[in-house]
């Protein structure tokens, strides 16, 4: 899998693990360079391992293989592995448990949070013909912009399998999330039920002391969950890409990120359609949510060289209110922005584009004091002088 020269040269990682599992610890870690990047690191070691029944390589070798292996924008991103001495080393994209955070989000949160994990768990069933195995919370992860990945990677196996494997594992898994039936002939020729039973008990979960808030079909959802998804019979659980056209999925606010998610295959004139009134749908969703799970694509580089974006909802959105309680139409407040946007907009600063920087140095007034005055003289000056327009 790995070796010692794969470390990642200039790596720094955390003495104070924020996880512990039965497998490993799990440290944020800094990458120095150009740029510093923050990442997450796990680490293996005999005595987080030495009683599992998982052979060899150990679970987080086997984690790192399936990472490297199973891509998917909704899948933990994999970036490096290595061996030092008797512990094992996986770098992924920062993240963090779902279990630390999710008494604070909320519902809509959860719901976009879902939908990943089903994209994930499609993927996995149709194109590579696997199956994960472990669907729970410990098995989620979340970035820093609030994005669900699904990791916990180390008990998946091909669908022909199952059958031995699953009983190899079974002490290594989320107990409540095992049918009563799964050893049965009918649950193992449905592979996908697995899944799908271990899904419904996941939403359940996590929804049963959520409100409805903005989702539509919430009650609904969690019915579904509790008759469909953990049906006693394996063959009358639907598969999970029918699940996601579940109205709890299907309603407004995931229809825009998933235009957004999908511009680069929209027509001129849907884009028109969309955009031409896309902020006034915006403005019916709290502004925290909309900046933290949908301002990575706002500021998305076709949002922002679409001309009717350019027109309609770019004036609205790099403006930011005079203050709280701003009645100019203009999308979030001064302390969202900073929050959510400011990261962004530093980053598009940092793609020496021109048609990017044009639009961006058309609203910069509109913006400019919201950044601190370190990170114009440190980040956005020195990107400015590198590119002549």
């Amino acid at each position: 899998m790995g070796n010692e020269k794969s470390a990642l040269s200039g790596l720094e990682i955390d003495e104070k693990p924020i996880e512990v599992t039965d497998f490993w610890a799990h440290h944020t870690a800094h990458v120095s360079g150009h740029s510093t990047q923050t990442i997450s690191v796990y680490v293996s070691e005999p005595s987080l391992h030495y009683t599992a029944n998982f052979g060899n390589p150990s679970p987080l070798e086997k984690a790192a293989k399936n990472l490297m292996l199973y891509r998917h924008p909704c899948i933990l991103k994999y970036v490096s592995s290595w061996s030092k001495g008797n512990k094992f080393f996986l770098a992924t994209e920062q993240v963090k448990p779902l279990i630390q955070s999710i008494e604070t989000q909320n519902t809509l949160q959860i719901c976009m949070g879902l939908y990943s994990i089903l994209r994930a768990l499609v993927f996995l069933h149709e194109k590579a013909f696997v199956s994960h195995n472990n669907i729970c919370e410990s098995s989620i992860y979340v970035t820093p912009e609030g994005y669900w990945k699904l990791g916990g990677l180390e008990c998946l196996c091909k669908f022909k399998e199952l059958t031995s494997y699953l009983k190899r594992i079974r002490n290594y898994r989320y107990e409540k999330a095992i049918s009563s039936v799964e050893d049965t002939a009918i649950a193992l020729t449905s592979f996908t039920s697995i899944d799908a039973y271990a899904f419904g008990i996941l939403a359940e979960n996590i929804l049963k002391l959520k409100d409805p808030d903005y989702v539509p079909s919430f009650l609904e959802f969690k019915q579904f969950c509790k008759e469909n998804l953990q049906n006693p019979d394996p063959t009358l659980r639907s598969e999970l890409s029918h699940v996601l056209q579940h109205p709890f999925f299907t309603h407004d606010f995931m229809r825009i990120y998933a235009f957004l998610d999908e511009l680069p295959l929209k027509s001129n004139q849907e884009k028109e359609i969309f955009f031409g009134t896309l902020i006034t749908q915006l403005r019916t969703f709290p502004e925290n949510i909309v900046a933290e799970q949908l301002g990575r694509l706002l500021l998305s580089r076709m949002v922002l060289l679409d001309t009717t974006a350019q027109e309609q909802l770019l004036p609205f959105i790099l403006k930011p209110k005079e203050n709280d309680n701003g009645t100019n139409g203009n999308l979030f407040t001064i302390s969202t922005f900073k929050v959510y946007l400011v990261p962004k907009l530093l980053q598009m600063f940092c793609i020496r584009d021109v048609s990017i920087r044009l639009v961006l140095l058309l609203h910069f007034n509109s913006f400019v004091h919201t950044f601190q005055e370190s990170e114009l003289k440190s980040q956005v000056l020195p990107e400015l002088l590198a590119l002549p327009l």
